[in-house]
């Protein structure tokens, strides 16, 4: 294997973390399913779970957890820009953004993509069953999407999401929403917060 592959889904939110980066620094990847027969003969066995999204490197190597893939790739490649800010300041900042994003937004990110089943379980069902299933007919991609659909939507309920909840998910998001049109990155002007926001 002379690339980086990325097993991963394109509904998937970690899987989205992972791959920006990939694309955002020109990192040569190809991108899998967790439906290839590789990820279930050769990843799963030494993950010891199933789980996305898992970087497998050059050399054979595995890092699962997009924070562990990030990290991992800001070291084997030298010489690009980093993902992180040079300060120490701007690097709490950064982290702190980046639990928010993966930890705060969360409800938001499940309330929003299993709520609203009149415009999107189309596409999820076409993901899900298109990642998980290679090839397969309509009802075994349907039995696949129906066992996935339900266990996130039960993953929902348990983050908090609830006909009580709603209401104020949605506000906050909305607010946090209109915060970040205020910048093309979080911390201003560049990925890294060097340059100042003109706006503010």
């Amino acid at each position: 294997m002379e690339r980086f592959v990325l097993y991963a889904m394109p509904a998937s939110l970690y899987s989205a973390k992972a791959r920006s980066y990939l694309r955002k620094h020109g990192i040569d990847h190809v991108e899998r399913a967790p439906g290839d027969p590789r990820f279930e003969r050769d990843v799963i066995p030494k993950t010891g779970r199933w789980i996305i999204p898992v970087l497998e490197t050059p050399d054979g190597t595995l890092v699962q957890d997009t924070v562990d893939i990030i990290d991992h790739l800001e070291t084997a490649i030298p010489g690009r820009p980093s993902a992180y800010p040079d300060t120490p300041t701007l690097l709490v900042v950064a982290h702190v953004l980046e639990l928010f994003g993966g930890e705060g937004l969360l409800r938001p990110a499940m309330h929003y993509r299993w709520d609203f089943d009149e415009v999107n379980v189309a596409f999820l069902s076409d993901d899900f069953a298109g990642a998980l299933v290679l090839g397969g007919d309509r009802h075994a991609r349907k039995a696949v999407f129906d066992v996935a659909s339900g266990r996130m939507r039960r993953a929902t309920s348990a983050f908090g999401v609830s006909s009580r909840s709603i209401p104020e998910i949605e506000r906050s998001y909305e607010e946090f929403a209109a915060v970040l049109e205020l910048s093309p990155y979080l911390l201003g002007g560049d990925p890294n917060g060097a340059a100042a926001n003109p706006r503010r």
